[in-house]
């Protein structure tokens, strides 16, 4: 509980005196990162143990490779992930080393403690409720790095805020301990790339090291990197036939990044066809054995108020909620609280839909006469993937069941965050418009 007040009193007292210019913008990045690793805190310092049940079976795979090594033969999914076989146990035997030490210190110099109760919480549990989040606190970060080069340091400011304090970040990613390490390599490849001042042949090296380290961290936020990547080669793929003058330039981009996730892919099916017998390549294949073909009728039926088991029912269940959920149809089956709740989340929904409009309306638009965008085109094309496959997640129930909705909706804001912060430059230029 008091992580979570030292969280909240945090982020509302940055984005005052910030907003009142007390605070100097050489310090946001340390205000991101306390904001960000104390709002993990809430969820991972409740209580002696982890906290989520995707972690506990995480915590025990940990466990069971801090003792007899990591067995990369067992039937489990979590154990397949290097953060859980490997890392945590690694930094769970230097844990313990510590604390022998310090032990053997404390006892020397205070005997009577050797008499007293202590309770000792497992190093491999100290690495998910303490490390790790330390490790994920630097992803919003990342994001403010990124985003400041495009909207400016306080935009860029309230848009990491943003992406912080919607409710995924500390409910759903900070119970998956995998997810925590691979959301802040996902985010830093990102940096890599948009990162011009690095040369090029370092960052192709580095990005695809950072693709095989966050595959292999956690499949499917591998699997969705590759697909924004494949976005972005995409883009290249255009320009290097619309813009004459750099297709050249465009063309090596391309290629690069085709070699990269053939590599990648062939790294994945590789990897994921031997470990756990085989167990996650055979599960993210067979999303293919779906009928897509019911997809429109699901949607229909969600539509119409009547789902039912005529068709895949795990695929039913998610459209349907899913397609409620988006359209606001369920907002009357919670309580008032709930229904305030959801009222927020629709309306945050509404203004990154109005920003990624006036994103695109207004690319070079003046304020106080300079420009106050400068737009990555490859920025750009990541916020058409992250719109694409939360599109996919409603249509194509089979989509949604590779991650659930919610998870690729955080993802989405590695990109659309910064759609919040601007669509109140919108509302700004409207209300004048209207005053005028």
């Amino acid at each position: 509980m008091i992580f979570a007040i030292i969280s909240i009193i945090l982020t509302i007292a940055s984005i005052l005196f910030v907003t009142i210019n007390k605070i100097k913008s050489k310090w946001y990045v340390w205000l991101i990162y306390f904001i960000g690793l104390f709002t993990a805190y809430s969820t991972t310092m409740n209580g002696l143990s982890v906290v989520g049940s995707d972690i506990s079976r995480e915590l025990l795979m940990s466990n069971l490779a801090l003792e007899n090594g990591w067995d990369l033969s067992l039937y489990d999914p979590s154990n397949t992930s290097w953060v859980v076989g490997w890392f945590v146990p690694t930094l769970a035997r230097f844990l313990g080393w510590a604390y022998d030490i310090c032990g053997s210190i404390v006892l020397s110099l205070f005997p009577y403690v050797a008499n007293s109760e202590v309770i000792r919480i497992p190093e491999t549990a100290l690495v998910y409720k303490i490390v790790l989040p330390m490790i994920f606190a630097f992803t919003p970060v990342l994001l403010y790095l990124i985003f400041r080069k495009q909207i400016g340091e306080l935009k860029a400011f309230y848009a990491s805020v943003f992406f912080i304090i919607v409710p995924v970040y500390a409910l759903e990613i900070c119970t998956i301990g995998k997810s925590m390490v691979a959301e802040t390599l996902m985010v830093l490849t990102f940096w890599v790339l948009f990162n011009a001042s690095i040369n090029n042949n370092l960052r192709t090296i580095l990005v695809l090291v950072l693709i095989l380290l966050t595959l292999w961290a956690h499949y499917t936020i591998g699997i969705l990197l590759c697909i924004y990547l494949g976005g972005i080669g995409v883009y290249w793929a255009i320009m290097a036939i619309k813009d004459k003058a750099n297709s050249n330039s465009y063309i090596a981009n391309t290629f690069a990044m085709v070699l990269i996730l053939l590599f990648a892919g062939l790294s994945f099916y590789v990897y994921y066809s031997n470990v756990a017998q085989g167990l996650i390549w055979n599960s993210s294949t067979g999303i293919l054995h779906y009928d897509f073909s019911q997809s429109a009728n699901v949607i229909q039926k969600s539509l119409d108020g009547n789902a039912t088991a005529s068709v895949d029912i795990s695929a039913t269940v998610k459209a349907y909620n899913l397609v409620k959920s988006a359209l606001g149809l369920d907002l009357f089956q919670y309580s008032w609280s709930g229904i305030a709740f959801r009222v927020v989340q629709l309306l945050t929904q509404l203004l990154i839909v109005l920003g990624f409009g006036w994103m695109i309306w207004k690319r070079n638009y003046p304020q106080n006469g300079i420009l106050a965008y400068r737009w990555n085109p490859e920025f750009v094309a990541g916020c058409f993937v992250a719109f694409g496959l939360l599109g996919l997640c409603v249509v194509v129930p089979a989509f949604a069941s590779l991650i659930n909705a919610t998870r690729q909706y955080h993802l989405a804001l590695f990109f659309l965050s910064p759609m919040f912060v601007i669509a109140f430059d919108a509302i700004g230029v409207c209300l004048k418009w209207s005053v005028k």
